[in-house]
């Protein structure tokens, strides 16, 4: 499915993906978590992102990644997390992430309109003891919202 919505999984070289795969252990982009939660945002369906080099005129893509149910159960899943410290429940839905060794934290969250993508770590991949998506990237992630305009409390 990670192909069906134009993502390019980063997976070990020469090697099958192991079992951390099923809990969301496998290396993608920011950009591609993004789009696949725009399937999310959008009832299943995800849409090629566009960063506005595209000529103006370039086809919008859009694959099915999940069916209806599937896709209204997780959204109701991530709209009743908790938001963090600090942020005033916002209506976004939304997921944190850590990786290994405290090396990334990440927020995705979708307010049923818009998506927005937030990394937080090293930019030569070190580790930040204490480093987590709900304390680190999840609060950046709603003043984003905020600041942007984007969502209001429901």
């Amino acid at each position: 499915r990670f192909r069906q919505a134009g993502v390019k999984p980063v997976l070990p070289v020469n090697e099958a993906p192991g079992l951390a795969i099923g809990l969301g252990g496998v290396g993608v982009t920011l950009r591609d978590l993004v789009q696949l939660y725009t399937g999310l945002a959008n009832g299943g369906k995800a849409h090629t992102l566009h960063d506005g080099t595209e000529p103006a005129n370039a086809e919008r893509t859009t694959a099915t990644i999940l069916d209806d149910q599937a896709n209204w159960q997780i959204t109701d899943i991530l709209s009743g997390v908790k938001p963090p410290e600090g942020a005033l429940q916002r209506g976004i839905a939304y997921k944190t992430g850590t990786s290994y060794g405290y090396r990334d934290a990440w927020s995705v969250g979708f307010d049923g309109r818009y998506v927005l993508g937030v990394w937080v770590g090293r930019a030569d991949a070190g580790a930040v003891p204490g480093l987590s998506g709900y304390v680190s990237a999840a609060p950046i992630l709603f003043e984003g919202f905020v600041r942007a305009g984007l969502a209001t409390v429901p």
